[in-house]
């Protein structure tokens, strides 16, 4: 049969192979996980564009209420949406500058977009009105 040196060496060699994976899991795994819910934000982000324009073109102006633009996202959200600066936590507004903070205007707009990660860290983005998608360089927390 096998001797007690050749299950020593197959159970050394799972251990490394599976010690092997976890490590891959932890450098590349956890950033794939977390660019494929950037990628969601961003298709939620576009129905929310979306939404503000198709409202603009029948009231001629936009609207901080979700409900009244009739925007509701998909699947289970991974970022909170911002419209009004009072909506925002004060401890993501502690973070942030007064012109990262969203609002909603006569004839434009800008939106923030709070993702916290699997690893529990928290980035911000904002959308303004005409422009893209941009990470928010947030301070530090005290």
């Amino acid at each position: 049969m096998f001797s007690s040196k050749n299950i020593k060496t197959a159970i050394a060699i799972i251990l490394l192979c599976a010690g092997m994976s976890f490590l891959w899991w932890k450098i590349y795994g956890t950033d794939m996980v977390d660019k494929a819910r950037l990628s969601e934000i961003k298709t939620n982000l576009a129905s929310l564009i979306t939404a503000e324009e198709a409202f603009y073109q029948e009231y001629d102006k936009y609207s901080a209420d979700f409900s009244a633009i009739g925007y509701s996202p998909e699947g289970q959200l991974r970022g909170e949406f911002y419209l009004e600066a009072d909506k925002v936590p004060q401890e993501y507004k502690n973070r942030l500058s007064v012109e990262d903070l969203p609002y909603v205007g006569k004839d434009d707009y800008q939106v923030l977009i709070a993702y916290k990660g699997d690893s529990g860290s928290l980035s911000f983005f904002k959308f303004k009105f005409g422009g893209t998608l941009q990470e928010i360089k947030a301070k530090d927390q005290p």
